[in-house]
């Protein structure tokens, strides 16, 4: 193998390697917002029924 084949066949290895790097990395980013997305909604439904329990305590 001549040093020029090297340095091509190592480049495309490189490369290729980048390529699964980042699009594992862009996936599990994508599924921890996912996961962010899915705690806010929880959240919002807590602040929302501790707001309407508060609320029917003030009108007692």
């Amino acid at each position: 193998m001549t040093n020029e084949n090297f340095y091509l066949l190592s480049t495309l290895v490189c490369l290729v390697t980048l390529i699964f790097g980042f699009s594992s990395l862009n996936y599990k980013l994508s599924q921890k917002i996912k996961n962010d997305e899915r705690m806010i909604e929880r959240l919002d439904l807590i602040i929302k029924k501790l707001n309407k329990d508060e609320d029917e305590n003030n009108d007692k």
